[in-house]
């Protein structure tokens, strides 16, 4: 935007080093164009992308927060799932994880790991083996489910609400992600993985001509009267 106004988004970039004259293509991330040697040009696409990464802030307050979304998302899909008739939970149905049942099982494993292992350290090849054969990680039934759901976010609030702004920038390691990240990148790593098993299960319901819950932020995170949260279940 030219003139005495911009957006924050324009204000963002130009304290990164990004003008107006950078190169964009359309459907994809922002591209700098860099002068190199004697007038040629090159893009880097990274250098946006990893700026924009740097700047995100997620705090002690917002990392507690998307818990809390996560495990009341969560739910809804388990409630919606338990109600299937038959062995409709349990079907197999060529999807990632195979079933939904195993798909939740699927997303319990990652808010595990990630949150009440990786962030808190507790990651050398030792623990995350007897984890990893930890037969309670894959129950067999709604028994079995419901005792290790509990378990689960039991820990991933105890591991969000002992964050700080110093340890949520922390420097964590997981054996089989390379690069640098931190805590913070994996509250969001569990977050997005957690709604992409999600989204395999609403499609899996819509092929089925069922209809699956509401997943959004908005509604999830909305005060609702003990009337309305009746009819919505």
């Amino acid at each position: 935007m030219d003139g005495p106004f911009k957006s924050s988004i324009e204000v963002s970039l130009e304290r990164g080093g990004f003008s107006k004259n950078s190169s964009f293509v359309e459907g994809g991330p922002p591209r700098e164009r860099l002068a190199r040697g004697t007038g040629a040009s090159r893009y880097e696409p990274s250098r946006l992308v990893d700026y924009m990464a740097r700047t995100l802030r997620l705090s002690p307050s917002d990392a507690l927060a998307i818990v809390e979304y996560n495990h009341a998302v969560f739910d809804r899909f388990v409630r919606r799932v338990r109600r299937l008739p038959g062995k409709e939970a349990t079907r197999h149905r060529g999807t990632g994880h195979e079933s939904l049942f195993d798909t939740l099982v699927h997303i319990l494993n990652v808010q595990e790991v990630w949150l009440n292992y990786i962030v808190r350290g507790r990651n050398t090849e030792k623990i995350l083996g007897e984890l990893f054969d930890d037969p309670r990680r894959h129950p067999k039934d709604w028994h079995g489910f419901d005792a290790y759901s509990s378990r689960v976010w039991r820990g991933v609030k105890q591991t969000a609400r002992g964050m700080s702004s110093r340890t949520l920038g922390r420097r964590v390691e997981a054996f089989w992600m390379p690069g640098r990240y931190s805590a913070r990148d994996a509250f969001l790593q569990a977050t997005l993985e957690e709604a992409h098993h999600l989204g395999e299960i609403i499609g899996a319901l819509w092929q089925d001509d069922r209809k699956p819950p509401n997943m959004t932020w908005i509604d999830v995170r909305r005060p609702r009267s003990p009337t309305a949260h009746r009819r919505s279940h």
